[in-house]
């Protein structure tokens, strides 16, 4: 994490945790005053009902016997007392603290008594006093958790934020990561923001220059094509003149690739293209060198399909696709492409993987991401030609998919 942030974060703790502490203290002291003020109040109400009954037992009955209630009432309630006539001789005495006891003074039928009550040891005081730890102790147990949950929560959330961050900028540096679960939505929204700008800088980077690596790829499907015709000139095989044409085609192409970035031409702009009459001859282009693995192409491709793009996106993309099934799928296997306008051009190409479990749905579209096929069947790649399928067709609202078919994979166009 960042010193200034990390340092910031900690100094939020510390407030945090001198904020709990006044918090338990304020509560403590109050507390004490409230407990304070109500044990005054109830030692002052029971020594009241003793002086009353009391001076009722005095006025009814001898001395002695009064005496003889206090004494029980000493023994019952744990209080010290002492009563003395109003000659100043001592009746009866309990060994009263007289720094800690209170003096009343009760008229009666038989003359003034002063008396002296201890309640330090009192059972009311004891009670209270007791009710009182429990209450602090219990309020000391929810401060020292409190305080720890606060600094385990600062900790784990200082890991997290550090997570976050390193993914954000793994994502800056153009590193790659396993997925980026975030801990925190608002690092998920800055790496959502900086992947968007990212992409968008990509998108315009190939749309602008033809950066090297795209047009590398462009210009490998051609070059294969050409390959595939000098292959059969080399083992003297028999050639046709359609053949011929379609590795001049190629060579054509690769011409014209070459002067886009040599005479920096705008791309084209969008305009209304037919889509079928380009995916046939596309798949006518590649029916040779698919015929070379003996992979046989089947295609159900409705008529007149038109869409407003830009024809050399779309070629672009397709050629991205079909090239992919050229390299990765099993000899003597069949690749399917259908295509059918209903609410939404929906183009699909499907082939057999030499290895389907090679293939992984979640990042086969990310920029960089390579099967480890790829580096056995096509040595050239980047990984980067289904990474720009998605940004070209997402810059015009469509999309790419994958699915897998039980031992098929299906790659699903949507304009």
């Amino acid at each position: 994490m960042n010193k200034s942030l990390n340092k910031k974060f900690k100094k939020n703790v510390l407030v945090l945790s001198i904020i709990i502490t006044i918090v338990f203290l304020v509560i403590n002291i109050s507390l004490y005053i409230i407990n304070n003020n109500y044990l005054v109040n109830k030692v002052e109400e029971e020594n009241a009902a003793f002086l009353q009954i009391t001076t009722h037992i005095i006025n009814e009955n001898e001395v002695e016997v009064a005496l003889e209630y206090i004494e029980h009432y000493t023994h019952i309630h744990k209080v010290h007392i002492e009563v003395m006539d109003e000659n100043e001789n001592m009746l009866y005495s309990s060994d009263v603290a007289h720094l800690y006891s209170s003096q009343y003074n009760i008229e009666t039928t038989k003359g003034l008594f002063t008396v002296f009550i201890d309640n330090t040891d009192s059972v009311t005081v004891s009670t209270i006093e007791t009710n009182t730890i429990y209450i602090n102790v219990s309020l000391l147990i929810i401060y020292l958790f409190s305080i720890v949950i606060l600094l385990r929560n600062n900790r784990l959330t200082t890991k997290e934020i550090n997570q976050d961050i390193g993914n954000v900028l793994k994502l800056i540096d153009s590193e790659k990561f396993d997925e980026s679960n975030f801990n925190h939505t608002e690092f998920e929204h800055i790496h959502t923001v900086i992947t968007t700008y990212l992409e968008n800088i990509d998108l315009l980077t190939e749309q602008k220059s033809m950066n090297m690596k795209g047009l590398a790829h462009d210009i490998k499907t051609p070059l294969t094509l050409i390959y595939s015709y000098f292959e059969k000139v080399l083992k003297k095989q028999t050639l046709n003149e359609k053949e011929a044409k379609t590795s001049f085609e190629a060579a054509v192409r690769i011409n014209d690739l070459l002067n886009d970035i040599i005479e920096d031409n705008k791309r084209q702009s969008s305009k209304e293209i037919e889509l079928s009459a380009i995916l046939n001859n596309k798949i006518e282009e590649y029916a040779p060198i698919f015929k070379n693995k003996g992979i046989s192409i089947v295609k159900n491709i409705e008529e007149s399909i038109t869409f407003r793009w830009s024809e050399k996106d779309f070629v672009r993309v397709i050629d991205n696709l079909i090239s992919n099934a050229y390299y990765y799928s099993k000899d003597s296997s069949v690749f399917e492409v259908n295509v059918k306008n209903e609410e939404r051009v929906l183009i699909e190409f499907i082939s057999t993987p030499i290895n389907i479990n090679d293939i992984e749905k979640d990042k086969i579209f990310n920029k960089g991401f390579r099967g480890s096929l790829s580096f056995d069947n096509n040595s050239y790649g980047k990984g980067y030609g289904l990474y720009l399928c998605r940004l070209l067709l997402s810059s015009i609202g469509g999309s790419v998919s994958i699915d897998l078919i039980n031992e098929n994979v299906k790659f699903t166009i949507i304009l």
